[in-house]
């Protein structure tokens, strides 16, 4: 499961960007991991973030 969170932040992320909502405040998308290993973010300066 956790496999499938990471793109689908990345995706998310983009389409935030997309519409000027990309700031890592303001416009971030995220999701914690069900394993309890952390949680995935935006990276602060990626401007196009990726699933891998």
């Amino acid at each position: 499961m956790a496999d499938d969170l990471r793109p689908l932040v990345a995706t998310a992320s983009q389409i935030l960007a997309a519409y000027d909502h990309g700031d890592l405040v303001w416009g971030h998308a995220s999701a914690r991991d069900p394993q309890g290993r952390g949680a995935w973010i935006k990276a602060a300066g990626q401007e196009q973030p990726t699933s891998s």
